[in-house]
């Protein structure tokens, strides 16, 4: 069994409070809106400067929605963009992904789980970058990015779904391990999410 498969077993929604299943039951209702009206799901997760948070939840909502067998495309952007945090990349590495930087890249990813063709792209990026998908659901995933970030005509919903940012520790003896649980909460929300996606197909 890989890593990753060893990961994802171990999520558990009773790890998940009622109260923030209600928020991450808000995201559930856009995306089988979205389904219903699009047939298909595009999730632009939007954090300030596009690193550690937005970053982890593209990744594991591609892979959740992989997993339950959902046509969606998962991307992320920022106000801010700078490039990936070393953290970011370490934490999921530790969960069983293989990510892999481009040669002559500034900030270009290969990630994979299982297999080659579960292989995509993640980079940093502005929110108005051309790569964006002309329709999608915004997740909000810092407050900052909540409270500021300029949507655009291409957002058909935003959700508010903040996570605590790992950011307040780096270069702290605590690093590793914040950036590690986040990512896991991060999955296995997104797992949740997705799940329950399934069910109501």
């Amino acid at each position: 069994m890989m890593i990753i498969d060893e990961t994802i077993e171990g999520f558990n929604s009773e790890n998940i409070s009622e109260e923030r299943k209600k928020v991450l039951d808000e995201l559930v209702k856009a995306i089988q809106k979205s389904i219903d009206t699009f047939q298909r799901v595009h999730l632009n997760f939007i954090c300030t400067h596009n690193s550690r948070r937005s970053i982890m939840a593209q990744i594991w909502a591609h892979t959740a929605a992989s997993h339950y067998g959902i046509v969606s495309e998962m991307f992320s952007s920022g106000m801010e963009p700078t490039m990936i945090y070393p953290g970011t990349k370490k934490a999921l590495e530790t969960l069983g992904f293989l990510i892999f930087k481009l040669e002559n890249t500034r900030d270009n990813y290969l990630v994979k789980f299982h297999n080659f063709n579960s292989a995509f792209m993640v980079h940093s990026k502005r929110l108005d970058h051309l790569t964006l998908p002309n329709r999608y659901i915004a997740v909000m995933t810092c407050s900052d990015a909540d409270k500021n970030c300029p949507l655009t005509f291409r957002a058909t919903a935003k959700v508010s779904l903040p996570y605590e940012d790992p950011k307040i520790y780096d270069n702290t003896e605590e690093e590793d391990s914040r950036y590690l649980e986040r990512a896991y909460q991060i999955g296995e929300e997104m797992f949740y999410v997705f799940s329950k996606v399934k069910k109501m197909e």
